[in-house]
């Protein structure tokens, strides 16, 4: 396999995985970060709109996570 189609299947996986994870209860955390660290891997600049549209994927499931978390947390202490 050549370096773009390597670069390209691991920007789709990491795609793939932040996608599952924004809409898996429980483990979604799990593969938002795991979607980071492919993601991180891949430095070709034709896979850009991937990365980014990795990135955001990732970190909006990691903020909707910790802030269900918080509130469940104020809920319990209250």
């Amino acid at each position: 396999m050549t370096e773009t189609t390597t670069q390209q299947n691991s920007a789709i996986g990491a795609l793939v995985v932040a996608i599952i994870g924004f809409f898996a209860p429980f483990i979604g955390i799990i593969l938002a970060i795991i979607a980071l660290v492919m993601i991180s891997k891949v430095t070709s600049q034709e896979q850009r709109g991937l990365i980014v549209a990795t990135k955001v994927i990732s970190w909006i499931t990691l903020a909707g996570y910790i802030i269900f978390l918080l509130l469940i947390i104020a809920r319990i202490v209250v």
